[in-house]
């Protein structure tokens, strides 16, 4: 299979590029965390690896929706988003239904809003983009590529297509900034002459955000991304263990690196910094094959014939990613799932950040959980039983060392 490399010429700095060696002052603190700044003003924060659990979990949640026996707004097909207002309702996305359910902070159903049509208010696939801090609710159809403002009281109040890139396509939108800045990331759209059996796509991915939304985004900045292939049959195949970037935004903007430890994040009047913990990259080993391999088994024969070929392409990475999914708390804190429990195998763990940057030490969460909103000592997030089921669970933690 013949591979043809394709790169970003237009980006001018990689998250690693940003991330490299520092000329600046360094800055003491009381936590002996050491705080560099580098020649363009980007502020470095790196932390010592700490095996500490940083807080635990009670073991039975506080609120549990769904399940097998149950009927009406809380039998989800396939929860896809979770999101927790100021006002303690949870906004629930069944991508199944192309649906929004909202409940109350007791888990009592207020509202559905949507559903698959293509009618105004209906979507082909929704997704939640997050919370403003004048109270409204941004949702997407990634199909369509449209977008729908929401106030808290579930009424719309604004619609309309997202604009698109110039010469790139429509981005696909991943947030939104606390001011109401939506974020997105940018697609390469292959020409069908480019489209050649054994063509390798590894190029980084463009962070951009519409500012105002009226017009085409600009780039705020690149991360590496997944990497892809173009089988015989002309469709394009992910490569095993690579990951699109986890891109998180919230009060800031924050950014994966890959398979590094360190994390980006872009302030809403532009400043750079880099939190970084002192900690090797994880390489691909012979379990995690397995378990790739152990999926690949149980999955429909094609497809998972299709995932075996993969895994044999010179393009398999050495290292895989580090972090897989990042969640902003209400509190400033910021919680990056690492990727190896990709899988689900045991508790799912997080890697916790102080606002400021510093590392505080790791969470393992009930295994399984998909934690997708923190507020206060509660964490919200979606999970599937042994048959499949999908559920929306809220668990209570306690900070502190252990």
């Amino acid at each position: 299979m013949r591979a043809y490399s394709l790169r970003l010429a237009a980006a001018s700095a990689t998250l690693i590029a940003v991330a490299a060696a520092c000329d600046g002052p360094s800055l003491s603190r009381a936590t002996d965390v050491p705080i560099r700044v580098d020649s363009a003003g980007v502020t470095i924060v790196t932390s010592g690896d700490l095996p500490a659990l940083w807080a635990t979990f009670d073991t039975v949640p506080v609120l549990a929706l769904g399940g097998a026996e149950v009927e009406g707004p809380t039998q989800f097909g396939n929860v896809q988003d979770v999101l927790v207002t100021d006002t303690g309702d949870i906004w629930v996305v069944d991508h199944q239904a192309a649906e929004i359910r909202v409940f109350d902070e007791s888990g009592t159903h207020l509202r559905t809003l949507g559903g698959r049509g293509d009618g105004p208010g209906e979507f082909a696939q929704v997704a939640l983009a997050g919370e403003t801090d004048d109270g409204r609710v941004l949702a997407v159809d990634r199909v369509r590529r449209r977008y729908t403002w929401y106030d808290l009281d579930g009424d719309t109040v604004d619609a309309g297509p997202i604009p698109a890139d110039d010469g790139a396509g429509v981005p696909l939108v991943q947030g939104v900034l606390a001011d109401g800045t939506m974020i997105g990331q940018s697609t390469r759209i292959l020409t069908m002459e480019e489209a050649e059996p054994g063509l390798l796509i590894d190029e980084s991915s463009v962070v951009v955000r519409w500012e105002p939304l009226d017009g085409p985004p600009d780039t705020l900045g690149v991360a590496p991304t997944a990497s892809w292939v173009i089988d015989d049959d002309g469709r394009m195949q992910s490569i095993p263990f690579t990951a699109n970037p986890g891109i998180e935004p919230g009060s800031s903007l924050w950014l994966t690196n890959g398979i590094y430890p360190e994390l980006q994040r872009i302030t809403p009047d532009g400043r750079r910094e880099v939190w970084r913990i002192e900690r090797e990259p994880r390489r691909l080993d012979a379990a995690t094959r397995a378990d790739y391999l152990e999926i690949a088994d149980n999955v429909p024969e094609a497809r998972g014939a299709t995932m075996r070929e993969m895994l044999r392409s010179d393009a398999v990475p050495e290292f895989v990613p580090h972090w897989r999914e990042l969640v902003a708390a209400a509190d400033g804190h910021l919680w990056a799932m690492r990727w190896e429990q990709l899988f689900g195998q045991g508790p799912t763990v997080y890697d916790v950040f102080a606002p400021d940057g510093v590392y505080l030490g790791r969470v393992e969460a009930p295994e399984g959980l998909r934690i997708q909103s923190i507020d206060a000592d509660l964490v919200t997030g979606s999970w599937q039983d042994e048959l499949g089921v999908p559920h929306v669970l809220r668990y209570r933690f306690r900070a502190g060392r252990s």
